[in-house]
């Protein structure tokens, strides 16, 4: 793939789609990347499923991606998903643009402290840092002093580079994707939006955001009393 010379491309067409609006056209390029960065993750997943349907082992697996074996399995073979994709087709068609910007500023706070994979404890820094969406102004309601995001947020590394490929879903972000899924599906929503995002971080409570949140009593049950209203 020349990504040198598609990268071009995609940048002549948003520049051409904003050319009156630098703003616009910077928030469509980090859209792109947040957009590029689930397309990867679901990319690679699809085919580590594939060619273990084939017969390859998971030391073999890891030997190609370069991870350990155990690594591979913990990665792609998580009990939810059994390593296929759980997450419904056209499940990001379904995000408003408040989720959209939510997960390209996860995407990007990942990349800018050095992250080696795009976590929950990211998705969660995103949400927060969309203040227009629903998410943002209930976790603020309930937390605020901001004292379960401080707990998740990690510091910037003091060395890191920021890198050039999309940045892998850890365990706990792709639980929390195909948890929008499932969401989206049992509710049939039209639009999932920053506010179902933080229903989803809240009902977890095996992953450091989950305990985080429901410390604070944050906990998916009052994240839905919230959005039925009073």
């Amino acid at each position: 793939m020349d990504i040198e010379g598609e990268a071009a491309r995609l940048a002549d067409s948003i520049a051409a789609e904003h050319g009156d609006d630098p703003r616009g056209a910077l928030a469509a390029a980090q859209r792109l990347e947040a957009e590029l960065a689930l397309t990867g993750e679901h990319v690679l997943r699809r085919v580590v499923a594939k060619v273990r349907d084939a017969g390859l082992s998971w030391s073999e697996v890891g030997d190609v991606l370069g991870v350990s074996k155990q690594a591979a399995q913990q990665r792609f073979a998580g009990p939810a998903s059994g390593g296929r994709v759980v997450v419904g087709e056209g499940l990001f068609g379904r995000f408003d643009e408040h989720l959209r910007a939510a997960l390209a500023q996860a995407v990007g706070h990942a990349a800018d402290v050095g992250a080696e994979q795009l976590s929950a404890a990211h998705l969660l820094v995103g949400l927060a840092g969309v203040p227009a969406g629903s998410g943002a102004a209930i976790l603020q309601s309930l937390d605020p002093d901001g004292a379960a995001l401080a707990e998740v947020s990690a510091p910037r590394q003091r060395r890191w580079r920021r890198r050039r490929t999309p940045l892998p879903f850890s365990a706990d972000a792709r639980a929390a994707i195909e948890g929008l899924g499932r969401v989206a599906d049992e509710q049939n929503l039209p639009a999932v939006g920053t506010e179902h995002l933080l229903l989803v971080l809240a009902a977890d409570a095996t992953t450091d955001v989950g305990r985080a949140l429901q410390a604070r009593g944050i906990t998916a049950a009052v994240v839905a009393e919230r959005l039925d209203g009073p």
